[in-house]
């Protein structure tokens, strides 16, 4: 859609390339928010130690055999190594409390994401047209994630509803 035809062949890269954001950013979490005020920092390099000696391993098999996509492939697994190791070393203080207090709600906002996601997935199969489809994920694919979170009454989301039921209440009050 941005780019034009010529960028087509970099379609499958990015689509390789997309769980990083994901991976990353929670690794990012398990890190900055367990790891680091445990004092934990030296865990955390043996966690980017392995996954870096693992990209490098996978590029060194890979990059001949499929070219960049074997380096992106590398990368999206050495990304993973980390965040599993990452996650192994925060477990102590996972099974502490975190797991117990968010665990419940984190189910919820997957459900929401889930049910985003086979939307597009099916709106994919019907439009062909990526102008067309992108308008169509966007325009119902956000309400969809909402109105899920509503309905099965994601705290977050809850708090976020009396918050502004509270200052347009305070609003009307004070006219």
């Amino acid at each position: 859609i941005i780019a034009g035809e010529q960028y087509l062949e970099s379609i499958l890269s990015m689509e390789i390339l997309s769980p990083i954001i994901i991976i990353v950013n929670i690794a990012n979490i398990i890190v900055s928010l367990i790891l680091y005020p445990n004092r934990k920092e030296m865990k955390y390099t043996i966690a980017i130690s392995v996954g870096a000696f693992a990209n490098l391993i996978f590029n060194f098999f890979m990059i001949p055999v499929i070219g960049h996509n074997g380096a992106i492939i590398g990368t999206v697994i050495a990304e993973t190594i980390c965040l599993v190791l990452s996650t192994f070393f925060a477990l102590p203080y996972l099974k502490q409390g975190i797991i117990a207090k968010f665990g419940k709600e984190l189910c919820k906002y997957i459900i929401a994401t889930a049910a985003m996601i086979i939307l597009i997935f099916v709106t994919k199969r019907f439009i062909s047209n990526l102008i067309v489809l992108l308008v169509v994920d966007v325009v119902f694919s956000i309400p969809l994630y909402f109105i899920i979170l509503f309905i099965i009454r994601a705290k977050y989301l809850m708090d976020f509803k009396t918050l502004v039921l509270t200052k347009i209440g305070k609003g009307k009050n004070n006219e």
